[in-house]
Parts: structure tokens; sequence; C-alpha cells
């Protein structure tokens, strides 16, 4: 059972310039896991970084476990969606030049057609903003959740139509939209793609009342990655450090273990503080119990 760690576990160190991507890698290889995530809306010299991706990892004894980016498909203006489309394509072909055996993807997140909409771009802070739930994208005020579930298979299978040509797995993670195994599953059924699995976010799934257990039950045969995190209270988001929440980690794990999961727990860390610390501290209880479960 293989360990990493996402960049957006130092997100607010890079908000604030402290590191990059380099500092990143450098610092997961002290923590003896096996792989990282890295995040397209992290490149400060998109062309020059990426070619040190491959030195900086080899030589932190550390493998890519997965590419992602932030992409929003809940719009009913078309040009919008087109303009989401050509982005997640143009992040296809960088997952494809850093050989990353996947790429992270989101359905996206609505507020009402009222709300300011932020701009569409190659920087870090429009694609933190469509990164986060509420923002982004437009959706007239009668329409639901099933709605915004629907409105995206279209744009997500064309997605995976050039993913394939490419032999990148595109991964939809349960964060928004979709955001409980019910959304996840109707959307890789709807469009039934071996190109097309699911980033099975443990957390997320607690915003909207559905018990992860339960949920990773029903996700197993569709995982091809998973986010590991641990949440403070019921219907929050709010997160606590591995072990020190109301996840029951070890149960989670067995699950996959059982199942013959095969891929990376990427820990997700988004707290406060010292977040090096924070990482430490998730990734040793996570050791913790991989070892009970392999004893």
């Amino acid at each position: 059972m293989k360990l990493a760690v996402t960049m957006y576990s130092l997100n607010n160190s890079y908000r604030k310039g402290e590191t990059n991507i380099e500092d990143f890698i450098n610092f997961c290889g002290t923590l003896e896991i096996q792989g990282v995530d890295l995040l397209g809306y992290y490149w400060k010299d998109r062309k020059a970084e990426i070619k040190k991706v491959p030195n900086l990892l080899k030589k932190s004894n550390l493998v890519l476990a997965a590419y992602a980016t932030g992409n929003n498909f809940v719009h009913e203006d078309k040009v919008k969606i087109k303009e989401e489309i050509k982005w997640v394509k143009q992040e296809i072909d960088t997952a494809a030049e850093l050989k990353a055996p996947l790429m992270r993807i989101f359905g996206g997140s609505f507020v009402s057609a009222e709300r300011e909409v932020r701009p569409r771009g190659p920087t870090f802070a429009t694609h933190t903003a469509l990164h986060r739930v509420g923002d982004g994208g437009s959706l007239a005020k009668e329409k639901t959740r099933k709605d915004a579930v629907d409105i995206v298979i279209e744009p997500i299978k064309e997605c995976v139509d050039y993913a394939k040509n490419k032999g990148v797995i595109l991964a939809l993670e349960n964060h928004g939209i979709p955001g409980t195994s019910q959304e996840l599953k109707h959307i890789l059924d709807s469009i039934n793609s071996p190109f097309l699995r699911a980033t099975v976010d443990i957390g997320n799934f607690l915003s909207l009342n559905q018990d992860p257990q339960e949920a990773v039950e029903e996700l197993i045969s569709y995982a091809v990655h998973v986010h590991l995190k641990d949440i403070s209270k019921k219907g929050s988001s709010e997160q606590s450090i591995l072990g020190e929440g109301i996840i029951d980690l070890e149960t989670i794990l067995r699950i996959f273990d059982q199942s013959g999961y095969d891929g990376f727990f990427s820990l997700e860390h988004e707290m406060a503080g010292d977040e090096k610390q924070g990482i430490r501290k998730s990734i040793n209880y996570a050791k913790k119990i991989l070892r009970e479960i392999s004893s």
C-alpha cells in the first residue's frame, strides 16, 4: 500500500511565496513515502519546471502518483464549457509529457447566475478559485444538484476521448459536483470508459453527510486514486490531523486492502498552521495504520 502527498497540502505556503514544486518534492523525499501528486495551478515556470521534475523525483526516490488540474464544467454557457474543455485537454497534454499514470479532474461547482464568475486563465489565482467548491460556475437559481451532475457528463466525455488518445486515465474526484458516491457513480457509469475512473476523497463525503465507509464500499471498484484526510465533525469540511477526527481510517484502509486496490493513498492536508509539521503527523499516523493492516 503506497503513500503520497498532494502539493495542495502546502497550498498556504505556496500562496505566501514560501515554497515551489522543487521544494515540495525535496520535502516529500524526507517523509519516506513513495509518491507525490503535482497540481497544474502551481507552476511558476511551467516549461522549465516540467523538465526538472523527473530528476527531482529520482533524487528524492519518489514517483509521480498523479497530476491534477482545476476545472469547472458546471455552466449553462456553452462558450464557457468549451473554454474549460480546452484547458483540460491542455493539461492532459502536460500529464502525458510528465508520464503521469493518471490526472485528477473535477466536475465543477455552481452558484447562482447573478454571482460574478471569475475568468479562466493560466494563473494560480484563477485556478485556485475554480478548485474551490462554490466558485466558478453558474446555473439558474432553479437548477438542482442533479441538473449540475447531468450537465458535466458531456464535457467530461469529450475530455475522456482526448485522454484515451494520449494514454492518460482521468480520475474524477468527489468534490463539489459530483459530491456523493451516487453522483460520482452516475457519471462514471454514463460515460463507461476505462479511461475515466475515480479519485476517492474519503473526507469530502462528510460535507454532504454521507458516511465515508459506505461511500468507499460503493466506489471501490472504480477507484484509481485516494485522498486521505480526517474531518473534525459530520456535515463539515473542517479538517483534523489524521487520527484526530471522526473518520475511521483503519476500517477504510482495510476495505481498500481487501479489495486488492493497488493505487496510491495521497494525503491532502488542508489546515492552518505549520503545514509541514501537520503533514508529518498525518503521514506517520497513516504509516502506523498500514503497518497494522499488513501485520
